[in-house]
């Protein structure tokens, strides 16, 4: 079985973004505790926030999209 390590940090309120671009942010609607038995939340970031690959179609109006992009080169 071939393993893949995510190599990520971790993105926190506070992370830096492109000027003008959207802040990280995490929202809860509901937490684990008496009546709840679940973690419910909300992520508000960018595609560019944290350590991420652009794709073609980022910088090149006729690019590829991400999710066509073939995985291979980045593992």
């Amino acid at each position: 079985m071939q393993r893949l390590w995510d190599i990520s940090p971790p993105v926190h309120a506070g992370t830096p973004v492109f000027p003008g671009d959207t802040v990280y942010a995490q929202t809860w609607a509901a937490t684990i505790g008496p009546g709840c038995p679940v973690n419910v939340g909300t992520l508000r970031l960018s595609p560019h926030t944290g350590a991420h690959a652009d794709a073609p179609l980022h910088y090149a109006s006729d690019g590829t999209p991400a999710g066509l992009l073939d995985l291979e080169p980045y593992l």
